[in-house]
């Protein structure tokens, strides 16, 4: 499921969640979501900032069941602006 919201001209939100289950273990699943927000400081520049969550039911021992990463990037846009 993802969803793609334009909160200005300038700025977007977009948001992605995907569960992965195993059909061999019905108890045993992955879901992975992200969360990002993005806006232009000038024609072909951006700054999007995102987090991402990864969860494994059922973790190859030795690892936790959760991962987290936070990122900041410097978009470049090349080409004509999309609408």
């Amino acid at each position: 499921m993802s969803s793609d919201v334009r909160l200005s001209d300038a700025a977007s939100w977009n948001g992605q969640v995907t569960l992965s289950p195993d059909f061999t273990d019905f108890d045993d699943y992955r879901l992975e979501g992200h969360l990002g927000v993005q806006t232009a400081l000038n024609r072909h520049l951006g700054l999007r900032l995102g987090y991402d969550l990864k969860f494994d039911n059922e973790p190859v021992a030795g690892f936790g069941t959760t991962d987290t990463a936070t990122t900041a990037s410097v978009v470049l846009q090349l080409g004509p602006k999309p609408d």
